[in-house]
Parts: C-alpha cells; structure tokens; sequence
C-alpha cells in the first residue's frame, strides 16, 4: 500500500511534466518559426530599400539626360545649376556635379556636412550610392553627371521597421506562449490529474471513486480503459469473496463430518 500510495506524487509530477515539455517545445518551434520570418521580413526590407535607393538615382541621371544636353552644349551654367539644385529635393542625395574632359560645369552641390569632399569619398563609402551618367548632344559628350545619395534615410526607416518587426515577433511569442499554457493545462494536465486522482483512490482500495470517461480524446479513452479495469477489479473481488465463501462453508462442512 505505501509503494502504490508513493506512485500517486511520482504520476502527478509526470503529468505536470508532459504538459510543461509540450509547451516548451511549442513555444520553442513557433519562436524559431517567428523569427526566421522575421529575417527574412528585415534582408527583404534592406534590399527593398536599397533598390529604392537606386531606382532614385537612376531616375534622376535619366531625367538628367533628357533635361541637360542642351543647356550643357549652349554652356547655360545657369539652368544647370538649377537643375543640380533640384536634384537636391530629395533629402537623400548628398553630392553632385557635372564634368567635362576633368573640368567641373556649373556649381558642384553638396551638403553641408560634405562640402569638402570629392567624390571618390564618397564611392569608397558603403554608406553611399555613386552613379555616373555620360550626357550626349548629337551624339557629342558634353558632360558627365555624378551623383551620390546617403543610406541614412533608409537606415532610420530600417531600424523603425527593424523594431516594428521585432516588437511584433514578441508580441505574438507571448499570445501563443499564453495561449499554450491555457490549453496545455485545460486540455491536458487538469484531465490527466483528474485521473491520476481517480487511479490513486483505486489503488487505495477505493472501488467507487469517480472517473470521468465524457472526454472523446486520448485522455477520454485511457479513463474509459481505467473503468473497465476497475469493473475487472470489483468482478474478481466479487469471485474471491464468492471463493471465499464457499470454502469456509465447505470447511464448516468437512469439520461437521468429521
């Protein structure tokens, strides 16, 4: 009796134990679901923006060889300078200027930060996009433009959609998380203790202790198991008194022949 009496904690400390492991793993393979998505979502993001970034700038050189051949070959520096001045709208660009055979037309256009800078600085950069465009009229080089735009725009907005990404990727983590401790302990560690509770009053001697057989899953099943064993059980207790009965009564019979 005290063995099967010590079996009951070892049960319920089991029990306890498959419906933590099951949330364990749960959790573990969507987190690392969740977060592989969330890589992905990030290096998309990055080349979205970087390609973004290029699609600007070589909309601006074509744009650029439509609009200034002529005012290069009639030497408008005027209408050139505003052209690279309009260039700057774009919070992104950060350098331009146009050259013809090593001589600079018009104003080059900087920002502040970068007033003295050439452009190889900017091309031996990563944290700039460099682009030349050669600018033709009637088939004649009259110049090439050179622009550079900054990835800083883009890192700002990366690191806000970077933080969107992982703040999400947590928030849903701790709903599913949530959400799996909920249904472990409703739907499997409360019912398993409920029969193991059950089972401990059986192997106490106690045949009419209550089982809950209405549960239609695995569970359910092991408890209707657990009560056709129990019936087996007060069926052979039955047959033993029955036993029993007949040999004392046979006993009491051979004593009075005797």
């Amino acid at each position: 009796m005290i063995n099967k009496m010590e079996a009951h904690p070892n049960s319920s400390q089991k029990s306890y134990s498959i419906s933590r492991h099951f949330s364990y793993i749960f959790i573990s393979v969507v987190t690392l679901i969740l977060f592989s998505f969330a890589i992905i979502a990030i290096f998309t993001n990055i080349s979205r923006m970087d390609a973004e970034l290029e699609r600007r700038l070589d909309n601006a050189l074509n744009l650029a060889k439509i609009s200034l051949p002529t005012p290069l070959w009639n030497l408008y520096d005027g209408v050139v300078n505003n052209f690279v001045e309009a260039l700057f709208s774009d919070e992104s660009m950060v350098y331009a200027r146009i050259v013809w055979k090593s001589q600079v037309i018009g104003t080059p256009k900087a920002r502040k930060e970068f007033q003295h800078k050439d452009v190889s600085y900017f091309e031996h950069s990563s944290q700039f996009i460099v682009k030349h465009a050669d600018i033709f009229h009637d088939g004649s080089n009259v110049g090439t433009l050179q622009l550079a735009m900054s990835r800083e725009s883009i890192k700002k907005e990366l690191v806000f959609n970077i933080l969107g990404i992982i703040a999400l990727t947590i928030l849903i983590i701790v709903a599913i998380s949530l959400t799996s401790i909920v249904i472990t302990r409703r739907y499997i560690s409360r019912p398993l203790l409920a029969l193991q509770h059950s089972a401990g009053l059986i192997a106490r001697g106690d045949l009419e202790a209550a089982i809950d057989t209405s549960s239609r899953d695995e569970i359910g099943g092991l408890a209707r198991d657990l009560n056709v064993m129990r019936d087996s059980i007060k069926q052979l207790f039955g047959a033993l008194r029955t036993s029993n009965a007949q040999l004392e009564e046979y006993s009491h019979t051979l004593e009075q022949r005797v």
